[in-house]
């Protein structure tokens, strides 16, 4: 009967013609460009950084990580902002601070399962946390090779404590720009409060564990038990 037929041809006409937003799938939005070769040499022809800020952000891909949240907490709530990103200055060889024009920054950050991350930004300006140091002046001129080599190191490391990275990698840059020692409390307190959750999280996945092997002993018992 060729009546259903149209019937189903309409059906099947509506489904496509449903709005991109109900149809596309969503992805997870990761920041920044990996750090490849590519990225590495362009960094390495920097001339120098100038300037640093450092900032605590919720982590990618988390539920908190979103303008939105940081906006509702006023960006002050220690727990959830324990990604760590830093934003670097950049100073052209023939650009002076007093020139007029526009300021470029660097901005980096390791993502857990992403590694290291960096982003050219028009500002210091991170909108998904807070800034604990506030472009701040460096002690003495970070060449663009400085910041090249450990980037190098990292993009080739395999570091199993990857939920601690983020912290360990922002400490080393600002190690870099011999601005660790002021900060050094902070990346403590995040380092300690990271690990915490890891254990957190380690004990929670073992009690699951523990109750899909109850439930497959006590279904077979029952079984048995049947036959």
């Amino acid at each position: 009967r060729p009546a259903p037929r149209r019937k189903m041809n309409r059906a099947c006409d509506g489904a496509a013609m449903m709005p991109e937003c109900m149809t596309r799938t969503k992805k997870k939005t990761v920041p920044g460009e990996p750090v490849d070769s590519k990225a590495i040499s362009e960094i390495n022809e920097i001339w120098a950084f100038t300037h640093v800020s450092l900032w605590s952000a919720p982590m990618p891909g988390t539920s908190t990580h979103s303008a939105s949240s940081a906006e509702q907490d006023g960006g002050h709530s220690h727990k959830q902002n324990l990604h760590q990103v830093v934003v670097l200055r950049i100073q052209e060889f023939d650009k002076n601070d007093d020139d007029d024009g526009v300021d470029s920054f660097l901005q980096l950050e390791y993502v857990p399962n992403h590694k290291v991350r960096q982003q050219r930004t028009p500002n210091d300006h991170v909108n998904r946390g807070k800034k604990i140091c506030d472009n701040k002046l460096v002690p003495s001129c970070v060449y663009g090779y400085s910041i090249a080599d450990l980037l190098e190191d990292w993009s080739q490391r395999k570091d199993e404590e990857d939920y601690k990275c983020t912290v360990t990698f922002a400490a080393e840059v600002m190690k870099v720009c011999q601005l660790y020692t002021e900060y050094k409390t902070h990346f403590d307190e995040v380092g300690e409060e990271l690990e915490r959750l890891e254990k957190e999280r380690q004990r929670l996945q073992k009690e699951q564990q523990a109750a899909v092997v109850g439930a497959i002993a006590t279904t077979t018992a029952l079984l048995c038990t049947v036959q």
